[in-house]
C-alpha cells in the first residue's frame, strides 16, 4: 500500500498519477515534492489514514442507523417533521452512543499511528511529521535507550487513558439529560 502512495505523491511525471493529472488538466506548476515539504506532508500522512479507516466508520454509523425503527420516522412524518428536524431530532440522539464510539476509536488510531508515518516519511523532513509512536520507536532501537522509549510508550498509554477518561464523562453527562 505504502508503495503506491509514495509513487502517487512523487514528483516524477513518468510516475506519478497524481502528477500526470495535474500535467493533463494544464497545472504543472501545482507539482511538488508533496512528501519532502514541511507545509504538505501532514496532510499527505493523513489523507491515506483516513481513506483507510473512513469505510469502518461509515459501516458502524450505517449499521446504527438502519437499526433505528422505522415507525418513529413515519410518526415524525405525521406530525409534520421535516428531514432535516427528523435528523436532528431522531437520528443523531439515538446514534450518539455510537458517535461517541467511532470517536474513541479515531483517538485510539491515531495515538498509534506509526507504520504510515514510518514507511513514507519516517519522521521527515526534518521532524515535521514525527509523533510520539515513532519518536519511541527512535528512541528505543536506533538509539537503543530502551528505558527512556519504554517511558514515551507509556505516556502515550495515559495520554489515550486520559483522553477516553475525559470522553467517557462527556458521554455520561449527556446520557444523565436523556
Amino acid at each position: 500500500m505504502y508503495v503506491e502512495i509514495i509513487t502517487i505523491y512523487t514528483d516524477d511525471y513518468s510516475v506519478s498519477i497524481l502528477v500526470s493529472f495535474l500535467k493533463a488538466i494544464g497545472r504543472p506548476d501545482l507539482v511538488a515534492p508533496w512528501l519532502a515539504q514541511d507545509s504538505t506532508v501532514m496532510l499527505c500522512v493523513c489523507i491515506p489514514l483516513i481513506w483507510q479507516y473512513v469505510g469502518f466508520h461509515l459501516v458502524i454509523m450505517l449499521s446504527a442507523m438502519t437499526s433505528i425503527d422505522r415507525d418513529i420516522y413515519h410518526m415524525a412524518e405525521i406530525d409534520g417533521a421535516s428531514g432535516i428536524q427528523k435528523a436532528l431530532f431522531i437520528t443523531l440522539p439515538m446514534i450518539k452512543s455510537t458517535i461517541f464510539i467511532c470517536v474513541l476509536l479515531c483517538i485510539s488510531a491515531n495515538m498509534k499511528v506509526f507504520d504510515h508515518i514510518m514507511a513514507l516519511t519516517n519522521g521527515g523532513p526534518g521532524y515535521s511529521s514525527n509523533v510520539l509512536a515513532l519518536y519511541a520507536y527512535k528512541v528505543s532501537f536506533s538509539q537503543m535507550n530502551m528505558g527512556y522509549g519504554s517511558t514515551i510508550s507509556v505516556a502515550i498509554l495515559f495520554v489515550t487513558v486520559l483522553i477516553f477518561g475525559i470522553t467517557n464523562g462527556i458521554t455520561s453527562i449527556f446520557r444523565r439529560k436523556d
